[in-house]
């Protein structure tokens, strides 16, 4: 097997359709804030069997079958820098909290707290809630952050440093002094170099022909995501051994990516793990979880669940194996927002839209605690980034419910 990272450079504006119809008299297409797994991996799989096909059929069914063993996690806003290496952002975390308070903002994380025996919930076994740091009308911290701010938010310690507030306007600063970057402060119009707030969207309007003239009424709009000149989008891509020589002697190949059959050019770079290197330096992520430990997971992108919110791996108790491992754990709580509708379209038969699934979004956290350590290996915060816990083997293929991984721990006060 061959693994690396794939980049995707739109050269114009990429539209990712949100699933509402378009035409008749709806004349508006609007675009998501940022693709979903399926986009990416069918723009992977279909450059593939182009260039596996040489000329000849591409997606007989043979070459989808083995398309879909491709692996695809992604997707994830790169930002290239001078060295030509690019420098991952991932979605936020939902467990952040953060709200203005006069001239500053106040930052914080919610924490687990339990119930008290004079209260009760109607959520299954559910026995605890994460709880902000204050009553104060909370505000959206920046949509995409540096794995280095990630790693540091997964690894902070969040219940003696609760309700810190910064003497600053901009969140990403404020989130900067939170988690003890050096360089806190930045000039107005300046982005962050730990938060980003992702690509623009772009509106266009459009007039429709009909026998070479305008057509009276014929407008129409129509909306994009316009990438900054150092954008990319980075899948983490494993391909099968009887694919692994496709991107042999190719760096840089064109492609095809979101709606409007967009142009991309499409940069392949080996790579033998998705995780930097100097993470095994750090104690935090390299320490292996025990029995007692609190586990932490977010999802980087969207995961739909059998049970809606619920994973299939755990029982009625809510305690079940995490996927891949034999660490058995018990779902304590979670911050779930509202769900993401999913659907795509199949080249496989049947041919056609695909239903729309509800699926956890993108930085959702949940709360665990290990009950039993691995019995055949120790299994630290490390081995859990970029893994996949969806509850379908092909969905973890599509790239549905990668994880970052780290620890927790629960608040003094009972609810």
């Amino acid at each position: 097997m061959r693994a690396g990272w794939i980049l995707f450079e739109p050269f114009d504006r990429l539209v990712v359709r949100d699933g509402r119809p378009f035409g008749g008299e709806n004349r508006t297409l609007r675009t998501l804030s940022w693709p979903l797994p399926p986009t990416t991996a069918g723009a992977v799989r279909t450059l593939v069997g182009s260039l596996m096909s040489k000329g000849g059929p591409a997606f007989t069914d043979d070459h989808i079958e083995l398309l879909k063993q491709i692996s695809v996690q992604g997707p994830m806003l790169a930002v290239m820098r001078e060295s030509g290496f690019p420098n991952l952002f991932v979605p936020a975390p939902r467990d952040v909290w953060m709200a203005r308070t006069g001239d500053g903002i106040k930052v914080g994380a919610m924490i687990p707290k339990r119930m008290g025996s004079d209260a009760g919930t109607d959520l299954s076994h559910l026995s605890a809630f994460a709880c902000p740091p204050g009553a104060d009308k909370p505000i959206s911290p920046p949509a995409f952050w540096s794995l280095e701010a990630y790693v540091r938010w997964m690894t902070f310690d969040h219940v003696q440093s609760n309700g810190f507030e910064a003497s600053t306007a901009d969140p990403a600063s404020a989130l900067a002094s939170y988690l003890g970057f050096e360089t806190a402060g930045q000039a107005s119009g300046e982005r962050s170099l730990h938060f980003r707030s992702g690509p623009a969207v772009e509106w266009r309007t459009h007039v429709q022909m009909e026998g070479g003239q305008r057509k009276t009424g014929g407008l129409f709009s129509t909306s994009g995501l316009r990438f900054q000149h150092d954008e990319r989008i980075a899948c983490w891509v494993e391909l099968p051994d009887e694919v692994g020589d496709v991107f042999q002697s190719r760096s840089d190949v064109p492609g095809h990516l979101g709606g409007e059959r967009g142009l991309a050019r499409v940069t392949w770079r080996e790579a033998r793990q998705p995780v930097p290197g100097e993470w095994r330096s750090s104690s935090a992520l390299a320490e292996p979880y025990r029995s007692g430990d609190l586990l932490r997971l977010v999802f980087l992108t969207p995961c739909p669940f059998a049970r809606g919110w619920l994973p299939k791996w755990l029982d009625d108790r809510l305690e079940g194996e995490l996927p891949g491992t034999h660490l058995r754990v018990r779902l304590e709580t979670a911050v779930v927002p509202r769900f993401v509708p999913v659907s795509g379209w199949s080249l496989a038969e049947p041919r056609g839209p695909k239903p729309m699934r509800k699926c956890v979004p993108a930085g959702s956290v949940y709360f665990f605690t290990v009950l039993n350590e691995d019995a055949y290996r120790p299994i630290r915060p490390l081995d859990l980034w970029w893994s996949s816990v969806a509850d379908d083997p092909q969905d973890a293929r599509d790239g549905f419910g990668v994880v970052a991984a780290g620890r927790w721990a629960w608040g003094e006060d009972v609810l």
